[in-house]
């Protein structure tokens, strides 16, 4: 009975020992999570800037791809031409940052489809292409790939305030997509000078109604919105945003007729200067995102310390 007595009170005193043990273990787990997200999230944020550059330069090639195809190369011929070599640029720097990173499914995907690129822009310049397939099942299907990698930044276990950093970068990139899709597919009935079908209205109100997806005021960092909202109140910016609302209006009313007051290269070069407003958003993003992932990350560090 004695030394049972001795034996609970020595375990009683060390229950202290082993609280601390087990709380210690726990904020070493934590910290130990959170940093290996900080590490996750600066690799996303590194990898952005790549497949970003190269979604919109994809873009870009389709959408002039959609008026050299639809004006039987009687447009954009030569801008086609160099975008292309653009675009052999990015995939270049697209695969030399995946030999030393992750190749996730969406990259994997990816990288399978530009394998595909020379035949289809062999095929876009002999005409022999169903439009749908290069416009929406080649260019858009990279795009829509490349868009949920990056859409993977915001599945990352942080703070508040980056998650709503990463939340605006990718409604950025969202935003971008669909422009381009609605720059291109546009570009492809003002190439025609025909007027629009069912079918053509259909896929423009569908596209449509996903571009408005980025809204800067939601922004919780200060210096950042306050940057966004400076670029958006530009002379220069407002007056271009003035100028697509009056094209769109114009071209509904003459979607029936098909006598349309802007050409397509007009049209093409107004939605570009859109969305470089769009890429410039998310470069000011980016930055803001990538001082408060290193803030986050030295806290971690010091809390695993």
């Amino acid at each position: 009975m004695k030394l049972t007595t001795q034996h609970t009170l020595r375990l009683i005193s060390q229950y202290p020992l082993i609280i601390l043990f087990l709380f210690s273990s726990y904020f070493l787990f934590l910290s130990y999570t959170q940093f290996d997200s900080t590490l996750t999230l600066k690799n996303k944020i590194e990898s952005a800037k790549v497949l970003s550059s190269l979604s919109i330069e994809l873009a870009k090639e389709r959408g002039l791809s959609a008026s050299y195809y639809s004006s039987q190369g009687g447009i954009a011929k030569e801008s086609l031409q160099e975008q292309r070599l653009s675009v052999n640029k990015t995939m270049k720097e697209f695969h030399d940052f995946f030999q030393t990173h992750e190749i996730t499914p969406h990259i994997k995907t990816v990288m399978t489809y530009l394998t595909r690129i020379v035949e289809v822009r062999q095929s876009v310049d002999n005409f022999s292409i169903d439009f749908n397939k290069m416009f929406f099942e080649f260019y858009s299907q990279i795009n829509a790939q490349l868009l949920k990698e990056l859409e993977s930044i915001g599945t990352i276990n942080t703070n508040s305030k980056i998650a709503n950093l990463t939340y605006s970068l990718v409604s950025a990139y969202k935003n971008i997509e669909y422009l381009g899709q609605e720059r291109g597919f546009i570009s492809k009935i003002l190439s025609q000078y025909v007027p629009f079908t069912d079918s053509d209205l259909s896929i423009w109100i569908n596209i449509f109604g996903s571009v408005n997806a980025f809204d800067y005021t939601t922004i919780n960092d200060k210096i950042a919105k306050g940057q966004i909202e400076n670029l958006y109140k530009s002379p220069t910016n407002v007056k271009i945003e003035e100028e697509v609302i009056k094209a769109k209006a114009e071209l509904i009313i003459a979607a029936q007729s098909g006598e349309y007051l802007i050409d397509p290269t007009l049209w093409f070069g107004l939605l570009t200067k859109k969305i470089e407003l769009l890429d410039k958003s998310s470069q000011i993003i980016k930055n803001a995102l990538y001082e408060e992932e290193k803030s986050y990350d030295n806290q971690n560090i010091g809390q695993l310390i």
